[in-house]
């Protein structure tokens, strides 16, 4: 019989949609059958798909009584995909056991802060081993996945292109001010992949700098177009040129709030997220859980 994981979560977000397509591309690599569908797609594909694994994506915020008995109406094994936060607790873990019982197959934690690794190894994870809770484990954050395409930005800043260029589908990780200081551009650009200039309409200079970078887009402040000069060479060169109405100031502060937005669809974000889970993720036991052989490079 097809084995099916159920992948379920504590809220929105925690990161189910990006984990099942990392895993189902690690499988069709190695040669195997996947697919991915959601919770009320999976009735029709239980018994009538010819794939080694089928994932389910689990509605955020069900019930556990509720995840349980689709759970069961499927007979899927169950993994449920935590997201990082400060105030979380081993008793938050020992509710999904308690309630799941034998279909949990283990936790995933997602996004955890850069800075609280040695934090979390001494007082979580201790006491979640002292527990014997199954974590498979633990995703440390990552820029990429908290980026955005242009395209979003855009979207976000309510900014019109003056250069669409080739790269809507960019993905910007990294925002940066141009200098309207000394040093010289290649010293101020580029020293992170896909940055996102944010730069004064009237700075053709600082502009023209950025764009020797080769960014992911820039963004103009203050509403005007940027002079032929800078648009011909971004176009050349197929860099986005987006224009805002506020000031840099302003539009530093509202891309604060992007982060909030990012989603995990990005195909550059799927790549980045497989080599997580296969660094830090007992991916072995879990599909040993599934009676499948791992993907090739994957941690066991």
């Amino acid at each position: 019989m097809m084995p099916v994981l159920y992948a379920a979560s504590d809220r929105a977000g925690a990161g189910k949609t990006t984990f099942c397509a990392a895993l189902a591309s690690a499988l069709v690599e190695s040669g195997k059958r996947a697919a991915v569908v959601e919770r009320t797609e999976a009735p029709s594909f239980v018994g009538a798909s010819d794939v080694d694994l089928l994932f389910v994506e689990g509605d955020s915020g069900l019930s556990h009584d509720d995840t349980a008995r689709i759970a069961d109406e499927l007979d899927a094994v169950i993994l449920a995909v935590i997201a990082f936060r400060r105030d979380l607790s081993p008793d938050d873990l020992d509710v999904w056991r308690d309630r799941q019982g034998d279909r949990l197959a283990g936790f995933v934690i997602n996004g955890l802060t850069r800075y609280l690794g040695a934090e979390f190894e001494g007082g979580f994870l201790s006491e979640a081993r002292s527990r014997s809770l199954p974590v498979l484990g633990v995703v440390p954050e990552d820029r990429r996945l908290l980026g955005v395409t242009v395209a979003q930005l855009a979207e976000y800043l309510g900014a019109s292109f003056v250069v669409d260029g080739d790269g809507a589908d960019g993905l910007v990780e990294h925002f940066v001010v141009g200098s309207m200081g000394m040093d010289p551009s290649n010293v101020h650009f580029g020293l992170s992949k896909n940055e996102a200039v944010i730069v004064r309409a009237d700075r053709p200079d600082v502009q023209m700098g950025a764009l020797g970078s080769s960014p992911a887009c820039l963004v103009l402040t203050k509403g005007a177009a940027p002079i032929e000069y800078v648009k011909n060479e971004a176009e050349l060169e197929g860099i986005p040129i987006m224009a805002v109405a506020a000031d840099t100031l302003a539009t530093m502060a509202a891309v604060d709030g992007l982060i909030d937005r990012a989603r995990f669809d990005h195909p550059l974000k799927t790549e980045r997220y497989r080599e997580l889970l296969e660094r830090h993720v007992d991916l072995g036991t879990l599909f040993g859980r599934l009676g499948l052989d791992g993907p090739v490079g994957s941690r066991s």
